[in-house]
């Protein structure tokens, strides 16, 4: 199923022009691109997606820029779809020199089945290279994971869920998660869990400490655990980030539970 994932308009990026009369504004370049994504949810065995991009020009003057796509996922996976090129906007069509010029066009993306599962994104990426302002825009899709989460590490499932606030003030607040663990197998698995809490400022804050438990055929786990954010921790975005190891396999999940505090976004 198709789906228009967010993107945000760069505007705005100024180039001097010597046209310019006391009651004129400014002739300046502007940028607005999309991607629609073919597939936005994958099982764990990948597969392939297409990524349909349309770039359009829609200030009053032309520019220089650089553009790539690339893709980013769980546990710092990241790689190119797409390598740099360099184009002016004026050439995005052959028959529109000016503003109002467009590009559209589509690339393909595989996902292999030993690539992690969990969130993925897909980036297109630039920089005007007369000003040096950049653009970005993108669109998500899974790998692996359930409508409702779920994320699974051979036989077994696992699912985590922010269940409180995710928005306090600079006073800061309590919130909860749980973490879910069930072994669908036939054997018994071995792993490990933890969560620990990503702030601002590169603190990494313990919220659940590291626990082994071999959970037998049938069997699960789960916990719920709560995370204070102190009025004298720092403002702004919170990773909250449960994490497991399928100790057998070596192969690990985790997922990013955000919440903010400070003033108003």
């Amino acid at each position: 199923m198709n789906s228009m994932y967010k993107s945000f308009f760069v505007g705005g990026l100024l180039l001097s022009s010597p046209f310019i009369t006391s009651a004129a504004e400014p002739a300046t370049f502007a940028l607005n691109a999309s991607i629609e994504l073919s597939n936005t949810q994958l099982d764990a065995n990948g597969g392939y997606l297409n990524a349909s991009v349309n770039m359009e020009n829609v200030g009053d003057i032309d520019a220089n820029i650089k553009y790539w796509i690339s893709v980013k996922g769980p546990q710092g996976l990241s790689f190119p779809a797409k390598a740099v090129v360099n184009t002016n906007s004026s050439e995005f069509e052959v028959d529109e020199v000016e503003e109002g010029a467009s590009l559209a066009f589509n690339r393909g993306i595989w996902i292999y089945d030993y690539m992690n599962n969990g969130d993925y994104v897909v980036s297109l990426e630039g920089v005007n290279t007369d000003t040096g302002d950049i653009f970005q825009y993108s669109a998500e899709f899974t790998k692996g994971t359930g409508v409702d989460g779920t994320k699974k590490v051979g036989d077994l499932e696992v699912n985590a869920l922010l269940i409180g606030a995710d928005n306090f003030p600079v006073e800061g607040g309590y919130t909860a998660l749980s973490f879910a663990i069930d072994n669908t197998g036939m054997s018994a698995s071995e792993v490990e869990f933890w969560i620990n809490a990503q702030a601002p400022n590169g603190l990494d804050i313990p919220v659940f400490s590291r626990v082994s438990r071999v959970l037998q055929p049938g069997d699960n786990y789960f916990v719920v655990r709560g995370f204070w954010l102190d009025e004298n921790y720092p403002n702004g975005e919170y990773i909250i980030k449960p994490q497991l190891y399928n100790k057998q396999s070596g192969k690990r999940v985790e997922y990013e539970l955000k919440v903010y505090k400070g003033e108003p976004r």
